[in-house]
């Protein structure tokens, strides 16, 4: 499957630079609504397998290595052979493979909350285990009674206190536009504990990284400051009083870092080539 559904946020123009944008699990590339008015850069959303207008019944279409292959199907169908990339939590696992994997299309990685996996058999197999319960009530369940579910767990705690009433019933009605089939597939075969360690493969990355953590995600933060470690060209940004999804909590800080961290790239290379 290469059919994905992408969509320029902004107006495309061919002369300037293009950030391509993955967002995270019952997202869709609607995320990253907040960049449209970016006269810096190309705005590319695209929706990943299970997700947004992305529909697939088909395991396959799910599996790590094929998305990854999948996707740079259609960004070379769109002639995009350098650019930025941006990825929010599950999209940011999937950004990081995309960069190992096919490292001269790659500007610079920006990592929202992600992380490289999980680093031993015993971690992935029980994550794996507990995906597959997780979808596996998602395929026999209502939807909705998934979403409840999933909006009150630990990682997005802060989104009570950070977010009204009215922005977490919009969220709320942007998760149960999905397909409850199509999100089980996602949890079971896109999942941390069914993608790629990558790890012991961080050192390799040769572009520059940005990796961007809520300072309430205790756990992110501390993935981020792992990772950057083994990043010669890294820097890590922590926005104060958030949790996981710093662009939905904090979206004026978050496209104000992320697009100063995008132009001193692009002065950069710039500089390089003068």
């Amino acid at each position: 499957m290469n059919n994905y559904h992408y969509q320029w946020l902004n107006t495309y123009q061919p002369k300037r630079p293009t950030l391509v944008c993955l967002h995270g699990f019952t997202g869709c590339l609607d995320t990253f609504e907040l960049l449209k008015d970016c006269f810096d850069f190309n705005i590319l959303g695209i929706d990943l397998p299970g997700h947004g207008q992305t529909k697939t019944h088909q395991p396959t279409d799910y599996a790590f290595l094929n998305v990854l292959d999948n996707l740079h199907q259609i960004l070379q169908e769109l002639d995009l052979k350098n650019f930025h990339l941006l990825g929010y939590s599950m999209g940011g696992r999937v950004a990081l493979g995309f960069n190992l994997r096919y490292p001269s299309l790659v500007k610079s990685l920006i990592l929202e909350s992600s992380t490289a996996g999980l680093d031993t058999y015993e971690k992935r197999f029980l994550r794996q285990c507990s995906d597959a319960k997780l979808a596996a009530n998602l395929w026999n369940n209502e939807l909705e009674e998934f979403v409840d579910f999933w909006q009150d767990i630990t990682l997005f705690a802060s989104q009570k206190k950070n977010l009204s009433d009215l922005q977490r019933q919009l969220l709320r009605t942007q998760r149960l536009k999905q397909d409850k089939f199509s999100l089980a597939l996602s949890l079971k075969y896109m999942g941390t504990g069914s993608q790629p360690n990558y790890w012991p493969y961080i050192k390799n990355l040769t572009c520059p990284l940005l990796y961007v953590a809520g300072q309430e995600d205790f756990k992110f933060c501390g993935i981020g400051q792992k990772i950057c470690a083994y990043v010669l060209n890294a820097d890590m940004q922590i926005c104060p009083k958030v949790g996981h999804c710093v662009h939905l909590e904090a979206p004026k800080w978050f496209t104000d870092t992320v697009l100063l961290w995008l132009k001193e790239q692009e002065k950069k290379d710039e500089n390089c080539g003068s």
